[in-house]
């Protein structure tokens, strides 16, 4: 068993064969029976660059509550949404526009300002089943700031629609940031305080 794992060991170490690369074999992709693994990398929350986005006392005020009033949201404190709210971003869509396409990647929580979307599923024959109609303000894909899914239904501006939205990435850096803020500030005050005592 042991000459295995060594012949292993120095198979993995070899070039790769048929190409014109000459660089070994990445040694991290391998388990212990040998088999090669894909390794996904996201971008880490550490990485991402908040981009403020600049919006009126009303719109900003509009984001606010719609986001408060979110089943899925409505638990975090008052500093987390003002830090979702600040990076948001503004898009406009046409009467037919997808905001979401049945079937996509779910990576962005949505907010209509103006405007009004349909709610709707495609079946297995082609046919577009209308579910509900949202008009502003409305959230809506907030899921996808939990999981990484496809999209279960397709929402279409059905009249010309402001929308905002923050995608994952954005949402996990707020969340790690304002976090990671609001630990040293408890530890500063501790330490502080330990101080004086």
């Amino acid at each position: 068993m042991a000459q295995l794992q060594r012949e292993l060991d120095t198979l993995r170490k070899q070039p790769k064969s048929g190409g014109s690369s000459s660089s070994p074999v990445d040694e991290g992709n391998f388990d212990r029976s040998g088999k090669r693994h894909a390794q996904v990398e996201e971008a880490k929350p550490s990485n991402v660059q908040l981009v403020k986005t600049e919006k009126s006392v009303e719109t900003a005020a509009l984001l606010r509550n719609a986001l408060k009033e979110c089943d899925l949201l409505r638990r975090l404190e008052g500093h987390h949404i003002d830090a979702i709210v600040e990076v948001m971003k503004k898009r406009t869509f046409e009467v037919g526009d997808f905001v979401i396409k049945e079937g996509e990647d779910a990576s962005e929580v949505f907010v209509v300002e103006t405007g009004e979307v349909e709610v709707s599923h495609d079946d297995d024959d082609g046919t577009r089943q209308r579910i509900k109609k949202m008009e502003a303000p409305s959230t809506f894909g907030e899921i996808a700031l939990l999981f990484n899914t496809a999209r279960t239904a397709n929402v279409i501006a059905t009249v010309r629609s402001v929308i905002w939205s923050i995608d994952r990435t954005e949402f996990t850096a707020i969340m790690q940031n304002t976090n990671e803020t609001n630990y040293d500030c408890l530890t500063d005050r501790l330490s502080c305080d330990e101080c004086q005592s």
